[in-house]
């Protein structure tokens, strides 16, 4: 009878053991994930606020278009905010109100931005896009720490 109970006690140890690993394992992976997900976020705003700098300053020297002599240089700027703003616009979620009310005004001003060398982008539109930035990734960056802490919901 001893060695039933004494199995038993094994086998439950065991089972507790590997449900302890599996929600530790998976709250460490979706950490991750969450973590990787803010840093690619936070990258591709920089890129779109960067290009946005970058033709602003030109279009300050000269005002009626960005210097031919680096066009190059803008091009690929460009394009690199371009697809920075097509990656950000796919994470967004704006199908729905549920979840972070934030997205909606991200999206609105990713996609009132011209990236061409002729028009120079308001500066305050920066500034909200920064903002609106803050609002969204505020919430999962807590989401991180709780879930390195073992708070995870």
């Amino acid at each position: 009878m001893s060695e039933i109970l004494t199995l038993i006690g094994v086998i439950i140890t065991v089972l507790a053991g590997l449900y302890t690993f599996r929600i530790t394992n998976w709250s460490k992976i979706v950490s991750e994930s969450r973590n990787r997900w803010i840093n690619d976020f936070r990258d591709e705003i920089a890129t779109i606020v960067g290009t946005i700098k970058i033709i602003n300053s030109y279009l300050n020297k000269n005002v009626e278009k960005c210097d031919c002599d680096n066009s190059e240089f803008i091009l690929e700027k460009i394009y690199q905010a371009e697809v920075a703003r097509a990656r950000l616009l796919t994470k967004l979620n704006t199908t729905s109100i549920i979840g972070n009310g934030n997205n909606f005004p991200l999206k609105e001003l990713l996609e009132s931005i011209e990236f061409n060398c002729f028009k120079k982008t308001d500066d305050y539109i920066v500034d909200e896009i920064i903002d609106a930035t803050k609002k969204i990734l505020e919430p999962e960056w807590r989401r991180v720490k709780d879930e390195a802490r073992g708070k995870s919901k």
